[in-house]
Order: C-alpha cells, then structure tokens, then sequence
C-alpha cells in the first residue's frame, strides 16, 4: 500500500484515476475521502458569505493511502452492489415522493375516500 497526496491522483480517465504507474478506482477514492470526512471539514476556511470553502492547495495535502490494483478490484466488488441499490433506494424514493405530492392535495380536500 502507498501513500498519495490529492494533488498525484487528481488526473481521471474514465472510472479509474491514476496518475504515473498506479491507478485508483473511483468508488475507492470516494470511500477514502468519504472516511476523511471530518479532516476535510476541519481543514475548509470560511468563506465571506458565511459558507465553508476549501482551497485546491488544502485538499491537496489530504494523504490517501492507495491499495494494490487487485484489492481495489475486491473492494469495488463488494461495494458496488450496495451503491446499486442505494441508487435504486433514491429513485424509488423520488417516486414515492412525486405521488405524495400529487395524492396528499386530493386526500385532504375529500375528493380521494379512505
């Protein structure tokens, strides 16, 4: 395992990033920033209109440690399913939601019985 700054791996090419001979999968580099989570927010600045913000150079520094090729393909095996269904979770949710909205109107006016 390697250790890379932000800044080596911000090149991408299709769902693996990489840079120089070694490669990154996107849904690993999502999990080990996802993880670091409260380092990046500890290291974001406050921007003028009362926001955060965090600068290139900050997220940069960010060390993330980069597994073999062979144990990202592992680790994306068993994640992938689970961000498939979450994927389908949200849509289903987007659905149930637009019904809501177009069933509760009618529910509450009388004009649907239950």
């Amino acid at each position: 395992m390697r250790l890379f700054n932000s800044e080596q791996i911000r090149q991408a090419s299709g769902d693996v990033f990489g840079r120089g001979n070694f490669f990154v999968d996107a849904l690993f580099l999502f999990h080990s920033l996802d993880a670091q989570r409260d380092q990046v927010r500890d290291r974001a600045g406050e921007a003028s209109h009362g926001t955060k913000k965090l600068e290139t150079a900050v997220l940069s520094s960010l060390p993330i440690m980069i597994p073999s090729a062979s144990l990202q393909r592992l680790f994306r095996d068993h994640v992938a399913p689970m961000h498939d269904l979450w994927d389908n979770l949200h849509q289903q949710n987007e659905k149930l939601r637009a019904a809501r909205g177009l069933l509760l109107p009618r529910l509450m006016s009388g004009e649907i019985v239950v």
